[in-house]
């Protein structure tokens, strides 16, 4: 008789990073002081063990940024950018070793929300300025009693008043804007190579 193999429901982003994240507790005050008071050679693991047991300090962050335009997976990987470069630039003159961390997770995701939202306003504007410009277009052509010229749009542009959008030019291609792809698994190693661009959020 063939046995009843019991499926378990899909984990969605974050509670599969949170799942990842299990393998690495908190480490204790005497723990990360050591660590930190590590020179030489041994600094990159020991820099490592402190990225790997504060990631806990991302996925807090990014649950508390939720809902706000940007994927989970996206959130937690910019804010895991933000907490390489905190601990490898870290100097006792920052102050507070967690305090310093959490400023500069912050401070990632903030930034890439800030951007994210002002991105989403530009295309709403344009959008907008696409359709007050087809509706100029149109009664314009109705009152010719043909098709009007983009000579013709341009001159009725210009004689509307300054600051208005309603004839703001949308023709010709826009700049093709990137999406960043959900991560929907975080693995160091994947972290890691998000190193190169750790030194672009320093404080």
């Amino acid at each position: 008789m063939a046995q009843r193999i019991e499926q378990r429901p899909p984990l969605d982003e974050e509670h599969e990073i949170q799942a990842q994240l299990e393998r690495y507790p908190r480490l204790s005050h005497e723990e990360e002081r050591r660590l930190l008071s590590t020179h030489g050679a041994d600094r990159d693991a020991a820099n490592r063990v402190l990225i790997e047991h504060n990631l806990h300090l991302v996925l807090e962050a990014a649950q508390a940024r939720k809902g706000r335009g940007v994927a989970f997976g996206d959130l937690f990987q910019e804010g895991t950018v933000g907490l390489i470069s905190a601990v490898e630039h870290y100097k006792p003159a920052d102050g507070a070793f967690h305090a310093r961390l959490v400023h500069v997770i912050a401070v990632t995701m903030d930034d890439v929300l800030a951007q994210t939202d002002e991105a989403q306003r530009n295309d709403e504007a344009f959008v907008i300025a696409c359709r007050l410009l087809e509706s100029a277009q149109r009664l314009l052509s109705e009152r010719l009693d043909r098709p009007a010229t983009p000579a013709e749009l341009a001159k009725l542009c210009s004689g509307t008043k300054r600051g208005s959008t309603s004839c703001s030019p949308c023709w010709g291609k826009r700049a093709p804007r990137t999406t960043r792809s959900s991560s929907t698994t975080w693995t160091i190693s994947t972290t890691r190579k998000t190193t190169r661009n750790s030194d672009a959020v320093e404080a």
